[in-house]
């Protein structure tokens, strides 16, 4: 369904998920501001803890001198298809409900290197659609005194037909732009669109350590298997951890899920001061004003993002593509160069749509490699989607209309401070 980055604001350039359903009207992009504003708020005021159902040490599976860890939270009901569904929290679709909570037993003083977050079962064997389970997104948050980093990528240019104007008038765009990139980085038929508002003051201490959607990709905050610089997420002894997840249970009955969070990390007395700090942003293909995406059935096509300019020095970590059924691919450029291909990877869903299995997007193949920013630079990104190897999602599990495309960049970037 629908996830993609609720990014940084202009002033918090930190990023979290927003999957903006792409033809989102005005009222809900407000709703959305409204939720992330909620979220924040409870997570703040709240006074009580959940402790971890369980935890459990492992051995690292990608940075081997680091220590594992995997941590579950819950039970957490789950309310059924046909109940009243909240209507409350980070919230973007009518019949999902939300969960959130304030959450302990991760590592502190640590530098986290790679980090997950799913819904699970109490095993932490991740839920889907085979358990009639779909993940919006899941958001995990940390209020602690971290400071406030700025994306070095601005949002990506919008074009429309001439004589034709942005869908809602501009409100993806300006959305988009305000939210991911600094002041006026959205922009349609090359004028600029007006500038999000803030979900949050600039003196907010609150940054996204985690936002993930249905693909279930870890983020990456450390280069792989490379020296070319160090970075990592700090999380300090008297930070606070928020957890949140929009879940849709297309179970007639109660469903019990967990959220799952599996860190990698270097225990550390105080944080290091060539550490560069972390955060994520994105770069999206914006048609017309809408994120939604409506390819041919018959033929494969490749929607083109316009430039975005790079507007300081700093480096990106990872790629991590949201793209959904019937894409092919996510390329990103640099001046006029790739520096990431990631292909999407399918698999069987476990569902049945009208008596034929589901194949949906299950993973992407990494991005991995450090690419270096200097300011000035131009960046854009390419997306394939050929309906005819992979069918756009219906809306719905029964079946019926199809839901729509996206092509979003989502990326860890790393800057100093």
């Amino acid at each position: 369904m629908k996830l993609a980055a609720v990014l940084s604001t202009a002033v918090v350039a930190h990023a979290a998920v927003i999957d903006t359903a792409a033809h989102l009207e005005k009222r809900q992009m407000m709703n959305l501001g409204t939720g992330m504003a909620s979220f924040i708020a409870n997570a703040k005021s709240k006074t009580t803890t959940r402790s971890p159902f369980s935890k459990q040490d492992l051995k690292p599976a990608v940075f081997p001198n680091a220590k594992r860890q995997k941590v579950i939270w819950g039970p957490f009901p789950l309310q059924p298809s046909t109940s009243k569904h909240t209507q409350t929290g980070l919230k973007l679709d009518a019949q999902s409900d939300v969960l959130e909570d304030i959450v302990t037993g991760l590592c502190t003083n640590c530098m986290v290197l790679k980090g997950a977050a799913e819904v699970t079962d109490k095993e932490g064997k991740r839920l889907d659609l085979a358990s009639k389970i779909y993940t919006h997104h899941v958001i995990v948050a940390n209020f602690g005194d971290k400071p406030i980093t700025r994306s070095p990528v601005n949002g990506a240019t919008n074009s429309c037909p001439d004589g034709q104007k942005p869908k809602g008038g501009d409100a993806a765009g300006g959305m988009m732009g305000g939210m991911m990139g600094g002041a006026g980085s959205g922009h349609s038929h090359g004028r600029r669109s007006p500038q999000a508002k803030p979900a949050v003051p600039a003196n907010s201490k609150f940054s996204i350590f985690i936002g993930q959607g249905n693909e279930g990709d870890a983020t990456i905050f450390a280069p792989i298997n490379s020296t070319a610089l160090k970075s990592g997420y700090w999380i300090g002894k008297d930070d606070k951890i928020a957890a949140t997840a929009e879940l849709i249970n297309y179970d007639s009955k109660t469903q019990d899920v967990y959220i799952t969070i599996d860190v990698e990390y270097l225990p550390m007395e105080s944080r290091p001061a060539e550490y560069l700090e972390t955060g994520i942003s994105a770069l999206q293909y914006l048609q017309c004003g809408t994120l939604a995406l409506y390819p041919p059935k018959d033929r494969s096509v490749t929607y083109k993002s316009g430039d975005s300019i790079v507007s300081k020095d700093g480096w990106i970590i990872s790629v991590m593509p949201h793209l959904h059924d019937g894409a092919i691919n996510l390329k990103l450029f640099l001046n006029n160069e790739v520096v990431c291909n990631s292909k999407a990877i399918y698999g069987k869903s476990g569902a049945s749509v009208n008596g034929v299995e589901w194949e949906t997007i299950v993973s992407y193949e990494p991005c991995s490699k450090p690419i270096k920013l200097t300011k000035g630079d131009k960046m854009r990104l390419e997306s394939e989607y050929d309906l005819t190897q992979h069918k756009l999602r219906p809306a719905s599990v029964e079946g019926g209309e199809e839901a729509e495309g996206m092509a979003i960049a989502k990326f860890q970037y790393a800057v100093s401070i």
